[in-house]
Protein backbone atom coordinates (compact mmCIF):
# COMPACT_ATOMS: atom_id res chain seq x y z
CA UNK A 1 0.00 0.00 0.00
CA UNK A 2 1.13 3.49 -0.99
CA UNK A 3 2.04 5.17 1.85
CA UNK A 4 0.06 8.64 2.75
CA UNK A 5 1.33 11.98 1.08
CA UNK A 6 0.44 15.29 2.47
CA UNK A 7 1.78 19.03 0.93
CA UNK A 8 2.42 21.64 3.70
CA UNK A 9 2.42 24.57 1.69
CA UNK A 10 3.89 26.74 4.83
CA UNK A 11 3.90 30.42 2.85
CA UNK A 12 5.48 32.33 4.25
CA UNK A 13 3.58 35.53 4.42
CA UNK A 14 2.86 37.79 1.63
CA UNK A 15 3.71 35.24 -1.00
CA UNK A 16 0.71 35.05 -2.70
CA UNK A 17 -0.75 32.68 0.14
CA UNK A 18 -4.03 34.14 -0.08
CA UNK A 19 -4.32 33.58 -3.72
CA UNK A 20 -3.35 29.97 -3.76
CA UNK A 21 -5.96 29.44 -0.80
CA UNK A 22 -8.85 30.89 -2.53
CA UNK A 23 -7.59 28.49 -5.26
CA UNK A 24 -7.47 25.61 -3.75
CA UNK A 25 -10.26 26.06 -1.70
CA UNK A 26 -12.69 26.57 -5.16
CA UNK A 27 -10.91 23.80 -6.53
CA UNK A 28 -11.56 21.81 -3.79
CA UNK A 29 -14.61 19.56 -5.04
CA UNK A 30 -12.61 19.07 -8.46
CA UNK A 31 -9.50 18.50 -6.49
CA UNK A 32 -11.22 15.39 -3.98
CA UNK A 33 -13.53 14.10 -7.25
CA UNK A 34 -10.96 14.01 -10.07
CA UNK A 35 -7.60 13.77 -8.65
CA UNK A 36 -8.46 12.46 -5.06
CA UNK A 37 -6.90 14.98 -3.12
CA UNK A 38 -8.32 16.66 -0.39
CA UNK A 39 -7.77 20.41 0.39
CA UNK A 40 -8.06 20.52 4.54
CA UNK A 41 -8.63 23.39 6.09
CA UNK A 42 -10.51 24.79 9.52
CA UNK A 43 -14.22 25.48 9.18
CA UNK A 44 -15.64 28.07 6.98
CA UNK A 45 -11.91 28.86 6.49
CA UNK A 46 -9.89 28.69 3.34
CA UNK A 47 -6.84 27.70 5.18
CA UNK A 48 -5.64 25.63 8.50
CA UNK A 49 -4.24 28.83 10.59
CA UNK A 50 -6.28 28.49 13.40
CA UNK A 51 -5.26 24.22 13.36
CA UNK A 52 -1.59 25.72 13.72
CA UNK A 53 -2.14 28.19 16.23
CA UNK A 54 -3.96 25.21 18.39
CA UNK A 55 -0.85 22.74 17.33
CA UNK A 56 1.52 25.90 18.95
CA UNK A 57 -0.51 26.32 21.57
CA UNK A 58 -0.46 30.29 20.52
CA UNK A 59 -2.82 33.34 20.20
CA UNK A 60 -4.96 33.40 17.59
CA UNK A 61 -6.20 36.73 15.87
CA UNK A 62 -9.08 34.38 14.96
CA UNK A 63 -10.27 35.19 18.89
CA UNK A 64 -13.88 33.75 18.36
CA UNK A 65 -12.24 30.49 19.98
CA UNK A 66 -10.73 32.12 22.81
CA UNK A 67 -7.15 33.40 22.98
CA UNK A 68 -5.64 30.15 22.18
CA UNK A 69 -7.64 27.50 20.04
CA UNK A 70 -8.32 24.39 21.11
CA UNK A 71 -5.62 21.40 20.95
CA UNK A 72 -8.83 20.00 19.16
CA UNK A 73 -8.38 21.55 16.38
CA UNK A 74 -4.72 20.38 15.56
CA UNK A 75 -5.96 16.93 16.51
CA UNK A 76 -8.54 16.89 13.83
CA UNK A 77 -6.69 18.52 11.05
CA UNK A 78 -3.92 15.59 12.07
CA UNK A 79 -6.63 12.68 11.50
CA UNK A 80 -7.26 14.07 8.50
CA UNK A 81 -3.96 14.12 6.93
CA UNK A 82 -2.74 10.82 8.45
CA UNK A 83 -6.18 9.14 6.97
CA UNK A 84 -5.93 10.57 3.41
CA UNK A 85 -4.36 9.13 0.54
CA UNK A 86 -3.50 12.55 -0.53
CA UNK A 87 -4.33 15.95 0.94
CA UNK A 88 -2.96 19.81 1.02
CA UNK A 89 -2.78 22.09 3.98
CA UNK A 90 -1.87 25.63 3.36
CA UNK A 91 -1.43 27.78 6.30
CA UNK A 92 1.31 30.68 6.19
CA UNK A 93 1.16 30.44 10.35
CA UNK A 94 3.53 27.63 9.84
CA UNK A 95 6.70 29.67 8.50
CA UNK A 96 6.86 31.03 11.86
CA UNK A 97 6.99 27.46 13.61
CA UNK A 98 10.58 27.50 15.54
CA UNK A 99 13.44 25.07 15.16
CA UNK A 100 11.78 22.83 17.92
CA UNK A 101 8.14 23.26 16.78
CA UNK A 102 9.15 21.76 13.43
CA UNK A 103 10.68 19.09 14.76
CA UNK A 104 7.68 17.97 16.75
CA UNK A 105 5.54 18.43 13.34
CA UNK A 106 7.41 16.10 11.90
CA UNK A 107 7.23 13.47 14.44
CA UNK A 108 3.09 14.18 14.52
CA UNK A 109 3.09 13.64 10.96
CA UNK A 110 4.81 10.25 11.46
CA UNK A 111 3.55 7.91 8.91
CA UNK A 112 2.83 10.01 6.01
CA UNK A 113 5.38 11.06 3.56
CA UNK A 114 5.10 15.14 3.65
CA UNK A 115 6.23 17.77 1.25
CA UNK A 116 7.30 21.31 1.89
CA UNK A 117 6.20 24.14 -0.71
CA UNK A 118 7.47 27.42 -0.10
CA UNK A 119 6.34 30.87 -2.56
CA UNK A 120 7.97 34.05 -3.13
CA UNK A 121 8.25 36.73 -4.36
CA UNK A 122 10.90 39.43 -4.39
CA UNK A 123 11.98 40.26 -0.58
CA UNK A 124 11.52 44.27 -0.73
CA UNK A 125 7.74 43.73 -2.05
CA UNK A 126 7.25 41.03 0.40
CA UNK A 127 8.51 43.47 3.46
CA UNK A 128 6.08 46.16 2.20
CA UNK A 129 2.99 43.76 1.55
CA UNK A 130 3.97 42.65 5.48
CA UNK A 131 3.88 45.79 6.74
CA UNK A 132 0.89 47.29 5.47
CA UNK A 133 -0.91 43.87 6.77
CA UNK A 134 0.32 44.98 10.23
CA UNK A 135 -0.74 48.66 9.65
CA UNK A 136 -4.21 47.68 8.89
CA UNK A 137 -4.56 45.59 12.32
CA UNK A 138 -3.50 48.32 14.68
CA UNK A 139 -0.29 50.11 15.80
CA UNK A 140 2.23 49.46 13.72
CA UNK A 141 5.93 50.58 13.28
CA UNK A 142 7.08 53.15 10.52
CA UNK A 143 8.00 51.41 7.47
CA UNK A 144 11.81 52.64 7.39
CA UNK A 145 11.84 51.37 11.65
CA UNK A 146 10.04 48.18 10.35
CA UNK A 147 11.96 47.30 7.42
CA UNK A 148 15.49 47.84 9.00
CA UNK A 149 13.86 45.75 11.99
CA UNK A 150 13.46 42.62 9.35
CA UNK A 151 16.60 43.36 7.00
CA UNK A 152 18.78 43.94 9.79
CA UNK A 153 17.21 41.73 12.51
CA UNK A 154 16.69 45.41 14.61
CA UNK A 155 14.40 44.13 16.80
CA UNK A 156 15.00 46.34 19.94
CA UNK A 157 12.96 49.70 19.28
CA UNK A 158 9.49 50.61 20.90
CA UNK A 159 6.96 49.10 18.21
CA UNK A 160 9.36 46.38 16.70
CA UNK A 161 9.21 44.72 20.22
CA UNK A 162 7.03 41.86 20.06
CA UNK A 163 7.38 41.05 16.73
CA UNK A 164 10.39 38.43 16.67
CA UNK A 165 8.03 36.01 14.89
CA UNK A 166 7.15 38.48 12.24
CA UNK A 167 10.82 38.84 12.09
CA UNK A 168 12.17 35.55 12.22
CA UNK A 169 9.27 34.52 9.41
CA UNK A 170 10.81 37.55 7.45
CA UNK A 171 14.28 35.71 7.16
CA UNK A 172 14.16 32.97 4.67
CA UNK A 173 17.57 31.60 4.62
CA UNK A 174 16.86 30.65 8.25
CA UNK A 175 13.41 29.21 6.99
CA UNK A 176 14.56 26.89 4.30
CA UNK A 177 17.23 25.76 7.02
CA UNK A 178 14.83 25.08 9.69
CA UNK A 179 12.46 22.80 7.14
CA UNK A 180 15.58 21.37 5.50
CA UNK A 181 16.79 19.53 8.94
CA UNK A 182 13.20 18.43 9.79
CA UNK A 183 12.21 16.83 6.23
CA UNK A 184 15.43 16.88 4.16
CA UNK A 185 15.77 18.90 1.35
CA UNK A 186 14.77 16.94 -1.17
CA UNK A 187 11.01 17.15 0.18
CA UNK A 188 11.46 20.92 -0.10
CA UNK A 189 10.08 22.56 -3.29
CA UNK A 190 10.25 26.71 -3.81
CA UNK A 191 7.79 28.13 -6.05
CA UNK A 192 8.68 31.86 -7.00
CA UNK A 193 6.26 33.95 -8.21
CA UNK A 194 6.48 36.38 -11.49
CA UNK A 195 4.56 39.53 -10.85
CA UNK A 196 4.68 40.03 -13.96
CA UNK A 197 2.55 37.07 -14.83
CA UNK A 198 0.37 36.07 -11.88
CA UNK A 199 -1.14 32.72 -13.49
CA UNK A 200 2.02 31.38 -13.44
CA UNK A 201 2.22 31.06 -9.40
CA UNK A 202 -0.68 29.30 -9.82
CA UNK A 203 0.07 27.01 -12.64
CA UNK A 204 3.52 26.19 -10.89
CA UNK A 205 1.59 25.52 -7.38
CA UNK A 206 -0.25 23.10 -9.71
CA UNK A 207 2.35 21.25 -10.90
CA UNK A 208 3.70 20.76 -7.56
CA UNK A 209 0.33 19.61 -6.18
CA UNK A 210 0.36 17.01 -9.60
CA UNK A 211 -2.92 18.24 -11.22
CA UNK A 212 -3.38 20.19 -14.25
CA UNK A 213 -2.76 23.85 -14.47
CA UNK A 214 -6.38 24.82 -15.62
CA UNK A 215 -7.63 23.02 -12.06
CA UNK A 216 -6.05 25.94 -10.39
CA UNK A 217 -6.64 29.09 -12.68
CA UNK A 218 -9.90 29.81 -11.72
CA UNK A 219 -11.54 33.43 -10.93
CA UNK A 220 -9.26 35.77 -8.97
CA UNK A 221 -10.22 37.93 -6.55
CA UNK A 222 -8.44 41.53 -6.70
CA UNK A 223 -6.67 42.83 -3.69
CA UNK A 224 -4.97 45.97 -3.91
CA UNK A 225 -2.31 47.63 -1.81
CA UNK A 226 -2.73 50.81 0.53
CA UNK A 227 -1.20 54.02 -0.94
CA UNK A 228 0.97 55.78 1.03
CA UNK A 229 -1.44 58.53 2.56
CA UNK A 230 -3.67 55.65 2.85
CA UNK A 231 -1.38 53.46 5.14
CA UNK A 232 -0.19 56.39 7.07
CA UNK A 233 -3.61 57.72 8.03
CA UNK A 234 -4.95 54.73 9.21
CA UNK A 235 -1.33 54.23 11.06
CA UNK A 236 -1.34 57.76 12.62
CA UNK A 237 -4.92 57.15 14.06
CA UNK A 238 -4.36 54.29 15.63
CA UNK A 239 -1.18 55.79 17.48
CA UNK A 240 -3.17 58.11 18.52
CA UNK A 241 -5.91 55.84 20.10
CA UNK A 242 -3.24 53.70 21.40
CA UNK A 243 -1.73 56.65 23.17
CA UNK A 244 -4.85 57.73 24.55
CA UNK A 245 -5.42 54.37 26.08
CA UNK A 246 -8.81 53.33 23.79
CA UNK A 247 -7.37 50.82 21.60
CA UNK A 248 -6.40 47.39 21.99
CA UNK A 249 -4.33 45.54 19.96
CA UNK A 250 -6.88 43.85 18.19
CA UNK A 251 -10.23 43.52 19.35
CA UNK A 252 -12.22 40.23 19.69
CA UNK A 253 -14.73 41.02 16.46
CA UNK A 254 -11.56 42.83 14.15
CA UNK A 255 -13.43 45.60 13.18
CA UNK A 256 -10.98 47.67 12.98
CA UNK A 257 -8.97 45.29 10.26
CA UNK A 258 -12.06 45.98 8.46
CA UNK A 259 -11.57 49.53 7.74
CA UNK A 260 -8.33 49.18 5.34
CA UNK A 261 -10.20 45.83 3.79
CA UNK A 262 -13.88 48.42 3.40
CA UNK A 263 -11.29 51.05 2.20
CA UNK A 264 -9.22 48.96 -0.66
CA UNK A 265 -12.14 46.95 -1.88
CA UNK A 266 -14.52 50.18 -2.49
CA UNK A 267 -11.98 53.52 -2.58
CA UNK A 268 -10.09 53.69 -6.40
CA UNK A 269 -7.24 56.16 -5.63
CA UNK A 270 -5.99 59.02 -7.96
CA UNK A 271 -3.48 57.77 -10.04
CA UNK A 272 -0.52 60.34 -8.89
CA UNK A 273 -1.50 58.85 -5.38
CA UNK A 274 1.90 57.56 -3.99
CA UNK A 275 2.64 54.06 -3.77
CA UNK A 276 4.48 52.63 -0.74
CA UNK A 277 8.10 52.72 -2.04
CA UNK A 278 10.63 50.44 0.28
CA UNK A 279 13.31 52.55 1.40
CA UNK A 280 16.10 52.95 -0.95
CA UNK A 281 18.30 53.38 1.93
CA UNK A 282 17.95 49.38 2.77
CA UNK A 283 18.71 48.45 -0.88
CA UNK A 284 22.35 47.34 -0.44
CA UNK A 285 21.00 45.51 2.93
CA UNK A 286 17.87 44.09 1.30
CA UNK A 287 19.89 42.62 -1.99
CA UNK A 288 22.42 41.04 0.68
CA UNK A 289 19.60 39.44 2.69
CA UNK A 290 17.95 37.90 -0.81
CA UNK A 291 21.30 36.49 -2.02
CA UNK A 292 22.00 35.02 1.41
CA UNK A 293 18.33 32.69 0.93
CA UNK A 294 19.43 32.40 -3.34
CA UNK A 295 22.74 31.13 -2.02
CA UNK A 296 20.81 28.38 0.79
CA UNK A 297 18.64 27.26 -1.41
CA UNK A 298 21.16 26.11 -3.98
CA UNK A 299 23.72 24.91 -1.69
CA UNK A 300 20.92 22.71 -0.02
CA UNK A 301 20.24 21.44 -4.06
CA UNK A 302 16.10 22.56 -2.89
CA UNK A 303 14.42 22.10 -6.34
CA UNK A 304 12.67 25.38 -7.79
CA UNK A 305 10.06 26.46 -10.04
CA UNK A 306 10.55 30.03 -11.74
CA UNK A 307 13.42 32.08 -11.64
CA UNK A 308 15.22 32.18 -8.00
CA UNK A 309 16.80 35.55 -9.22
CA UNK A 310 13.56 37.34 -8.96
CA UNK A 311 13.98 37.07 -5.48
CA UNK A 312 16.59 39.47 -5.18
CA UNK A 313 14.71 42.43 -7.98
CA UNK A 314 14.27 45.52 -6.49
CA UNK A 315 11.74 47.44 -8.13
CA UNK A 316 9.27 49.77 -5.91
CA UNK A 317 12.46 51.81 -4.13
CA UNK A 318 12.24 55.08 -3.38
CA UNK A 319 11.67 57.70 -0.45
CA UNK A 320 8.43 58.05 0.84
CA UNK A 321 7.19 61.28 2.07
CA UNK A 322 6.26 62.88 5.01
CA UNK A 323 2.19 62.79 5.54
CA UNK A 324 1.01 65.86 7.46
CA UNK A 325 -2.47 66.57 5.96
CA UNK A 326 -4.43 64.24 3.42
CA UNK A 327 -7.13 65.27 0.71
CA UNK A 328 -10.44 65.78 2.02
CA UNK A 329 -11.69 63.15 0.13
CA UNK A 330 -9.29 60.66 1.47
CA UNK A 331 -10.01 61.20 5.37
CA UNK A 332 -13.67 61.22 4.21
CA UNK A 333 -13.33 57.99 2.38
CA UNK A 334 -11.48 56.39 5.63
CA UNK A 335 -14.28 57.85 8.05
CA UNK A 336 -16.69 56.10 6.04
CA UNK A 337 -15.24 52.61 6.11
CA UNK A 338 -14.55 53.20 9.66
CA UNK A 339 -18.55 53.63 9.64
CA UNK A 340 -19.14 51.07 7.55
CA UNK A 341 -16.73 48.21 9.24
CA UNK A 342 -18.71 49.31 12.60
CA UNK A 343 -22.43 49.45 11.75
CA UNK A 344 -22.10 46.78 9.50
CA UNK A 345 -19.31 44.62 9.93
CA UNK A 346 -21.16 41.60 11.47
CA UNK A 347 -18.26 40.67 14.54
CA UNK A 348 -16.83 37.22 13.70
CA UNK A 349 -17.79 35.97 17.43
CA UNK A 350 -21.46 36.38 16.66
CA UNK A 351 -21.57 34.07 13.95
CA UNK A 352 -20.88 31.38 16.64
CA UNK A 353 -22.82 32.80 19.35
CA UNK A 354 -25.36 33.96 17.45
CA UNK A 355 -25.84 37.77 18.92
CA UNK A 356 -26.18 41.09 17.51
CA UNK A 357 -23.86 43.05 16.58
CA UNK A 358 -22.72 46.02 19.01
CA UNK A 359 -20.35 49.49 18.95
CA UNK A 360 -18.10 49.31 21.70
CA UNK A 361 -16.69 52.71 23.47
CA UNK A 362 -13.33 51.92 21.18
CA UNK A 363 -15.15 52.15 17.97
CA UNK A 364 -17.10 55.08 18.63
CA UNK A 365 -13.99 57.24 19.61
CA UNK A 366 -12.15 55.34 16.21
CA UNK A 367 -15.43 57.35 14.09
CA UNK A 368 -14.74 60.15 16.25
CA UNK A 369 -11.40 60.64 15.47
CA UNK A 370 -11.75 59.46 11.84
CA UNK A 371 -14.38 61.86 11.67
CA UNK A 372 -12.07 65.18 13.30
CA UNK A 373 -9.25 64.33 11.01
CA UNK A 374 -12.06 64.41 7.65
CA UNK A 375 -13.09 67.73 9.00
CA UNK A 376 -9.85 69.52 9.72
CA UNK A 377 -8.91 68.42 6.11
CA UNK A 378 -11.73 70.04 4.77
CA UNK A 379 -11.09 73.55 6.41
CA UNK A 380 -7.23 73.17 5.32
CA UNK A 381 -8.59 72.53 1.71
CA UNK A 382 -10.67 75.74 1.63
Amino acid sequence: MTEPLTILHIGPHKSGTTSIQLALYRARSTLLSQHGIRYLTDARRINANVAIHAFRSRASQHLEYGTKPPRLFWSQLREQVLTSNRSVVSAESLSRLTDEEVTLLRAELAGTSVRILITMRPLVRMVVSQWQQIVQNGPAPELCEFSEGVINGVINTPRMKGRSEVVAGLQYDALVRRWSRAFGSENLEVVVADDANPELLYARVADVIGVPQAVLLTEKTANRSLTWPEAELIRATFDQLESEGALPLLGPDRLLARIALDLKTRRVPPGDEHRVKFPEHLSLNALGRANDFIQVVQELGVRVRGDLSEIARQDGLGKNPKVEHVTSELAANVALSALRAIAFGRPISDWVHGRGPGVSVICRSMVYRLLHRFYSAIRSDK
